[in-house]
């Protein structure tokens, strides 16, 4: 291996999970520094993406121009590139018999990583922050950007510097010591760049909307004031953007109506709020606190569809017949006067025989017994064009009065939930439609079908349980709810349909509708939260303009749409891995009070550096190589098993396993087992 130059290393490493910091002070020269711009031959495939990296050194890059699906880099072959980067890879080592394609990256187009959070340390003559992202290189501190940093502290820091993997930066933020629950929180929202603090513009401009509506602004809607329109939310939810109405007619089809918050009337296009909304492109939830896509003002009063007080609202009504297809419906600006803010779990207890609440009027109990006929019926529907029913456990975090985390277990999830699900969907399916059919520019939901990658690294594990193989080796929608049937009740079943949900291409915003594999819909869109997603927004603004006559269209319209959908992508991915990050912060903080307990879990994913345990509250640990000590243990790929060279001994996904709960780590969100 080539000796790196210039790099003066200062004071002793850390190490963290088996990740050692490169010491980065100084110029690094790569030994493929002047090497990767080279590029073969015409003939050779080539991919231009983003780039994913592990905190093993390897990593993918995603993007258009290669088939199959992703493509791995091998640690030497990564040449400086860190996840997020734009780079142009080329391949090496094409896919074939369920090998994935591998590559080298040649160029890096575009660098992403401008800011990291991590733990300081201070030298003698300079400091040096470890990120808390593990896939992020040591960063070199000058003493005098190190902002009164102390050893110990997690801080934020402004990458003002890179050569290959040597990074430079400047401390922004103090945010508290090591292992702090609120510092580590702190951290992540910074590391993502997620903006906690509204502009003051936005903030005056919001404030100035009036919460009455005056009278002139409900000329032309659809008064809906007398209907019996009602929400369905969460205990805790704050914000409503959505209410439901429901009738039937004397010809025995059901009248559907799905009320949203009319959000694009307060939120003009290019104003203050709406440039914020479109950076920040999506609420951000966490256990306990919301970063809001908009100020309080309007997700939590003026667009709310709270109780007893007019609000605006676009309305999707719709007549579906006693098979659930929708025979006719009409989109039209509209203004309610909510009935009831109705609960989830209530809601579920009372399709489930139990009494009603009293605050529930008689005629909304009969309206929830006749939305749940019709959700059976859509959900039906769903089943039979073979949309995906992945079912899987998500997490309850409950915390005391002081925010600590005192138990975590699977969330419930009621008939109620399951209700507003099959509305949205469906309403979501009409719009969608809707715009296609008349060619207006909006941004659509969609999701693609499996690579063929992906579909081979599905059935080789879907083999491993006995589970019917499809005849041609394609991961079709009607397969793959055949093997969610099959595993239904058994212990391996979370494992396989976590497999699923992996092997499928991830969902994402395009301004042209391309279908939903998931859903299996060949039109979809998200029309029914615009307080927290942009690109809601975008549709309604797109209904709003055809039922004003504005119909706007072009090649500049096409080209904010694309944007827009680009924008909605990028900010959701950031939510979703905020989101990821800091449940993983609650759950090593709830077990750190077990260190030296045992747990039965089951064995959800193994690799050559261990396996990972998952237990039946959703909290899931990872048992390294280091602590399978009785033998000599080899990773096979294509079982996805260790197994013992000596002894024979086999660890397979799927298995169940006792493990004990060795330590936990509140900075990296992480849980170390051993075996009990």
């Amino acid at each position: 291996m080539r000796k790196k130059r210039g790099v003066k290393h200062s004071g002793k490493s850390i190490r963290s999970h088996g990740r050692t910091p490169k010491k980065i002070k100084g110029r690094i020269a790569s030994a493929h520094e002047n090497s990767i711009k080279r590029t073969a031959g015409a003939s050779v495939e080539s991919i231009v993406g983003s780039f994913s990296r592990t905190d093993k050194g390897y990593g993918f890059v995603t993007g258009s121009g290669l088939s199959g699906g992703d493509l791995f880099i091998a640690p030497k072959n990564v040449h400086g590139a860190l996840t997020g980067d734009t780079v142009r890879a080329v391949v090496t080592v094409p896919a074939g018999d369920g090998r994935r394609a591998e590559g080298e990256v040649v160029d890096i187009i575009s660098r992403a990583l401008t800011r990291a959070a991590g733990i300081y340390k201070s030298r003698k003559t300079h400091g040096a922050v470890y990120p808390l992202d593990a896939s992020v290189p040591e960063i070199y501190i000058p003493k005098k950007l190190s902002g009164g940093a102390r050893s110990g502290e997690i801080v934020g820091v402004a990458v003002t510097g890179r050569d290959g993997e040597a990074l430079s930066g400047e401390v922004e933020r103090r945010m508290g010591r090591s292992g702090h629950p609120r510092a580590v929180y702190d951290a992540v929202l910074y590391a993502h760049d997620v903006p906690t603090e509204f502009p003051r513009g936005v903030l005056s401009q919001a404030d100035a909307i009036e919460r009455e509506i005056p009278p002139e602004e409900l000329w032309g809607r659809l008064d809906l004031r007398a209907a019996r329109v009602f929400t369905i939310d969460g205990e805790y939810a704050k914000d409503f953007d959505d209410a439901v109405s429901i009738d039937k007619t004397p010809a025995g089809t059901f009248l559907l109506g799905v009320h949203i918050a009319d959000v694009a009337h307060y939120v003009r296009e290019g104003s203050p709020i709406d440039r914020e909304a479109y950076t920040r492109g999506t609420s951000v939830y966490f256990v306990d606190r919301v970063v809001p896509m908009l100020p309080e003002r309007l997700s939590n009063d003026v667009c709310s569809l709270v109780p007893n007080g007019d609000r605006l609202t676009l309305s999707c009504i719709m007549e579906l017949d006693p098979t659930g297809e929708v025979l006719n419906y009409k989109i039209r600006e509209s203004v309610i006067n909510s009935r009831a803010r109705l609960i989830y779990s209530d809601v579920s207890r009372v399709l489930g025989g139990a009494p009603a609440p009293k605050e529930y009027p008689d005629e909304i109990v009969s309206d929830i017994m006749l939305m749940n006929e019709l959700q059976l019926i859509l959900r039906a529907r769903r089943t039979r064009r073979g949309g995906l029913d992945l079912d899987l456990p998500e997490p309850y975090i409950e915390l005391d009065g002081e925010g600590v985390p005192v138990d975590v277990r699977p969330r419930e999830r009621g008939t109620a939930d399951n209700l507003i699900e099959e509305f949205m969907l469906c309403a979501n399916e009409t719009v969608a439609r809707h715009l296609r059919e008349r060619a207006i520019p909006a941004v659509y939901r969609t999701h693609g079908a499996p690579s063929p990658q992906k579909a081979d690294a599905f059935l080789a594990l879907v083999s491993l349980f006995s589970l019917p193989q499809p005849k041609n080796r394609r991961l079709t929608n009607e397969y793959l709810t055949e093997v969610i049937a099959a595993s239904q009740g058994q212990p391996f079943a979370p494992v396989v349909l976590t497999a699923m949900l992996r092997s499928l291409m991830k969902a994402e915003y395009d301004s042209e509708p391309k279908g939903h594999f998931g859903l299996a819909l060949s039109d979809y869109c998200h029309f029914t939260s615009p307080i927290r997603r942009y690109p809601d927004l975008c549709v309604h603004r797109a209904l709003k303009a055809e039922i004003h006559g504005r119909r706007p269209s072009g090649e500049k319209r096409e080209r904010e749409m694309k944007d827009a959908a680009r924008q909605s992508t990028a900010t959701e991915l950031r939510a979703v891995s905020c989101e990821r990050e800091i449940e993983d912060l609650y759950k090593a903080i709830f077990m750190s009070k077990f260190v030296g307990e045992t747990f039965t879990g089951v064995i959800c994913a193994v690799s050559g550096s261990g396996f990972f345990a998952e237990l039946p509250n959703t909290v899931r640990g990872m048992v390294t190589m280091d602590e399978l000590n009785d033998d000599y243990y080899i990773y096979d790929d294509k079982k996805l098993c260790l197994f013992g060279k000596h002894m024979g001994k086999k660890y397979q996904i799927g298995d169940i396993i006792k493990v004990k709960l060795l330590r936990t780590d509140i900075n990296l969100g992480r849980i170390d087992f051993s075996l009990a």
